[in-house]
């Protein structure tokens, strides 16, 4: 089973594989993981996922039913740290995210290309794609991303959105802020301890659109520990990415996420609908656009 699902997650993180393939093995882990409790499943109620180890690695999303239904397309579907963790995030006072919020959008144009991080295209269009939902939104692109800006910015914003690298090595890991130099300091990231020192009781939404990332556990090596210590913070909505997506695609998950999610809908419904969309699009219809995404936190 481990096996099966590693592969799987090779296919659905390929934009190239082949579809019978990958539908074949999202069918084997469906029967496996998700039929013996089928009937448990309630139409129109949001799916909570808990797994660790190597099953979180796996984009449940994308599994298939009997019917030829992906998962997401019957079930929202959040990923969970655990009850002690679920019940530590802050309750929202409204259902959903709205346009009142304050938003922070970090725009880092960091790259490494000796770590094969090259420059991103479309940054500065993503953030604004993101900013025109909320009025009240304070961008940090090129010179101005800075630790000290996030620092400075992050704690008074109920909206958090990060575009650019991740960086990972055996001893840190995080969101790229700046390159590395020749004297072998590594780049400023916003890692785990970052997080863990900072007052966030106003984040409500943190979207972690990062490339270049690798789905993990949540433990400490991963692009994952900056997920999990959100949640430890208790941020009670997180999206954070599988692995690195086609800057179109990006684009226009980006655009009908926030959409979805200012119009009422709950975070976990507004990736539903927005991984529905782009199913339905010839062009985005491999997994490896619309389940490179997952939801943390409440339901």
């Amino acid at each position: 089973l481990q096996e099966l699902a590693a592969r799987f997650h090779e296919l659905t993180s390929d934009p190239r594989s082949e579809l019978t393939a990958l539908r074949r093995d999202a069918r084997s882990l469906y029967d496996a993981l998700i039929a013996p409790i089928e009937q448990t499943i309630t139409p129109g109620h949001t799916l909570v996922i808990e797994a660790e180890g190597w099953p979180a690695n796996i984009p449940f999303e994308a599994l298939l039913d009997p019917n030829d239904r992906y998962l997401i397309e019957r079930s929202a579907i959040v990923h969970s740290l655990g009850r002690d963790s679920q019940s530590s995030l802050r309750q929202n006072k409204e259902s959903g995210i709205s346009t009142n919020l304050r938003a922070l959008v970090v725009a880092s144009d960091a790259s490494s290309p000796a770590e094969g991080l090259v420059p991103l295209p479309d940054l500065a269009a993503e953030a604004h794609i993101v900013a025109r939902n909320f009025p009240s939104t304070h961008i940090l692109e090129g010179k101005e991303v800075t630790l000290g800006a996030v620092l400075n910015t992050l704690p008074d914003a109920a909206v958090f959105h990060f575009t650019g690298h991740s960086y990972g090595t055996p001893e840190k890991s995080g969101l790229m802020l700046s390159a590395g130099d020749a004297q072998g300091n590594l780049p400023e990231l916003i890692d785990a301890t970052v997080v863990r020192r900072l007052p966030l009781q106003s984040l409500q939404l943190a979207v972690l659109s990062a490339c270049g990332t690798a789905s993990g556990s949540g433990g400490a090596s991963g692009f994952d520990s900056v997920t999990e210590a959100l949640l430890r913070k208790g941020v009670p909505h997180v999206v954070a990415s599988r692995w690195s997506v086609d800057s179109i695609g990006l684009q226009g998950f980006v655009e009908d996420f926030y959409r979805n999610a200012v119009s009422g809908q709950t975070v976990s419904e507004s990736l539903r609908l927005t991984s529905r969309k782009m199913l339905a699009n010839r062009i985005t219809s491999h997994p490896y656009y619309w389940s490179a995404f997952a939801a943390y936190g409440l339901p």
